[in-house]
């Protein structure tokens, strides 16, 4: 799209005889200043599901799940789940928190890729996590629906100025248990020793960081050069005139 807006204006500029090289300047000062906020960074919260707070601990180190909350911006955020279950482990269910300032039944969910989730339940400090507290969101999977290696991708939206940070919130404690709060917790079943199934929560908070920058579609870079050389062009054919 920006690449097309390139062309256009360019062709334009080529057909004006006489347009003032100030006005070739201000046109892609202005495109700069479209191009920027599709390039800009995008803040990221990582957790990582490593500690077994109730049940059989997943075979192998920790983390056994991460989930990545990424700004998208005009209020979306992805959400990037990966596992690192092994053998015949999958997670069963997942519980999570909004901003207790925003209404949680208002979020819309957008399957991307990946293990897709039979249902989710948005309901504000009442879904409860076995062992734990409560939370504001609850994603389950079937049987062996998400397991070793699988990956989950949703697109979360419907509330207006929703950042990866409005994830960022603590369970409620439940009545006389003593594990938690957490941010995150899972359900993970298969588990051949033991139980045969546990809970994993992430205790040490999230990671956060930085994206990289997006890179610009290679047809609008070279629209742009291509718009650059233009302007140059013009004022050395003006220079060579004054001369």
């Amino acid at each position: 799209m920006i690449g097309i807006l390139f062309a256009n204006l360019i062709n334009r500029l080529k057909r004006k005889k006489g347009i003032a090289m100030k006005k070739l300047t201000n046109v892609f000062a202005l495109l700069f200043l479209i191009i920027l906020p599709g390039i800009s960074s995008a803040d990221t919260f990582i957790y990582e599901l490593n500690n077994t707070y109730t049940g059989t601990s997943p075979a192998g180190p920790g983390p056994w799940l991460e989930a990545t909350f990424t700004d998208l911006g005009s209020d979306q955020v992805q959400l990037s789940l990966q596992s690192f279950l092994t053998g015949s482990e999958f997670v069963g269910d997942l519980y999570f928190n909004l901003n207790p300032a925003l209404d949680v039944t208002a979020l819309s969910f957008a399957y991307g890729s990946g293990a897709q989730a039979s249902s989710i339940e948005q309901d504000a400090n009442d879904l409860k996590a076995p062992g734990d507290g409560n939370y504001d969101l609850k994603f389950s999977w079937g049987a062996n629906d998400f397991a070793v290696g699988d990956v989950s991708n949703y697109t979360i939206s419907g509330i207006s100025g929703l950042v990866a940070s409005s994830f960022n919130f603590l369970g409620v404690p439940g009545s006389g248990e003593t594990n938690g709060p957490f941010y995150m917790v899972a359900h993970i079943q298969g588990i051949v020793e033991g139980a045969g199934s546990g809970h994993i929560a992430d205790v040490d908070g999230p990671k956060t960081g930085v994206q990289p920058p997006a890179v610009p579609e290679p047809a609008t870079l070279l629209l742009l050069g291509s718009g650059l050389i233009t302007v140059a062009g013009i004022g050395r054919r003006r220079l060579f005139k004054k001369s």
